[in-house]
């Protein structure tokens, strides 16, 4: 680099610690999007942001049905949650028993059903509750929101 006149080091250096801070920061996003919906607390959490293009009236209907839905959604993430430790207890035995590893994801996919079902039960009563201009922002929303994943 001692050939290489002092704007072509500095921007090198540049380039260097912004490439540095980029995969820095995309890490800390990505993993703090992938684990964040991994807590009891954030069970529904994505309907009130979805609901963020909605008017103050139709968010605050959205925030009560979730509401009115969380407690039983928390309580079914735990039990779905505490099943999965069932599944590695499971697998770390000699010699693993594949009946019982079966039996166990069987457990949790049990327990993901029933926390799917409230999360239908919540989105009916959203869509009960909501108007139907509500209704069709929401569907436009979430159709974008796929696209850009």
């Amino acid at each position: 680099m001692r050939n290489l006149p002092r704007l072509t080091k500095r921007l090198s250096v540049a380039l260097v610690i912004s490439l540095a801070l980029n995969v820095f920061g995309t890490s800390w996003y990505l993993t703090r999007e992938a684990t964040s919906s991994w807590t009891p607390e954030a069970q529904g959490s994505w309907i009130t942001r979805l609901a963020k293009v909605l008017s103050e009236e139709d968010q605050q209907t959205v925030a009560n049905v979730v509401a009115t839905h969380k407690p039983r959604m928390e309580e079914l993430f735990i039990d779905m949650r505490n099943a999965t430790g069932d599944v590695w207890d499971a697998m770390a035995t000699e010699p693993m028993d594949e009946e019982e590893v079966q039996a166990a994801l069987a457990e949790v996919r049990a327990r993901q059903d029933l926390l799917h079902f409230q999360l239908h039960e919540t989105l009916l009563e959203m869509g009960r509750s909501l108007p139907l201009e509500a209704r069709e922002t929401l569907a436009d929303r979430s159709a974008q929101w796929r696209v850009n994943q």
